[in-house]
């Protein structure tokens, strides 16, 4: 029979472990924040450093073909800054962050990118539907469309962002202005750790 110490000892790293393996979706949305100095010091000169995780792939690629007219700026850049800072967003997009079966924080992508799969593979390749934030079955596109070719370009016009600040008049005029937002998609005035990927719920 194990002694006192021999279960102090096991249990001290194991409840350790239980406290901080956080899990990625936990209280809220949670990305990777921007790790690559480049991309961190040319994205945050004018706006918010908003994580790769917020957009899928082809989003990113599209931003980044045109900056010519970046939302009404020109936000041009070298070549081979250009194509670092692509190549780092499309690495890091919504696509490659790890998600979890059911309440599935992540799928307001849904059909956005795969077209007609609504699925993901499971840990044992069995097929998983994604959900939306309210538990809902987000295999009805929850972005809007289900036609890949349509590429929205603003976190904001995604279904799933809409549904979790409209309803509670998150982005009303009124809101913004209290909370001394920009414009709608101006995270950190109520997500003050928006830049680290943290967007907790009660915000």
């Amino acid at each position: 029979m194990p002694t006192l110490s021999r279960r102090i000892a096991f249990g001290v790293p194991l409840i350790a472990g239980l406290l901080t393996a956080t899990p990625l979706f936990a209280d809220g949305l949670r990305v990777p924040p921007v790790n690559d100095p480049v991309v961190a010091k040319e994205c945050a000169s004018c706006h918010m450093l908003y994580p790769a995780g917020l957009l899928p792939a082809r989003s990113w690629s599209a931003l980044m073909a045109n900056l010519k007219d970046h939302f009404g700026d020109n936000a041009e850049l070298d070549a081979d800054t250009t194509k670092r800072i692509t190549d780092y967003l499309v690495a890091n997009s919504a696509e490659t962050v790890p998600g979890r079966r059911g309440r599935d924080r992540h799928s307001w992508l849904g059909d956005w990118w795969h077209g007609d799969r609504h699925h993901d593979e499971g840990r044992h390749g069995e097929r998983v539907r994604w959900r939306d934030d309210d538990g809902r079955d987000a295999s009805r596109n929850p972005a809007g469309t289900a036609t890949p070719s349509v590429v929205p370009t603003r976190i904001t016009q995604l279904d799933w962002f809409k549904r979790k600040h409209e309803k509670r008049d998150r982005i009303a005029p009124a809101t913004l202005k209290k909370k001394g937002a920009k414009f709608a998609g101006d995270c950190k005035a109520c997500h003050q750790d928006a830049e680290r990927g943290i967007f907790e719920d009660d915000d």
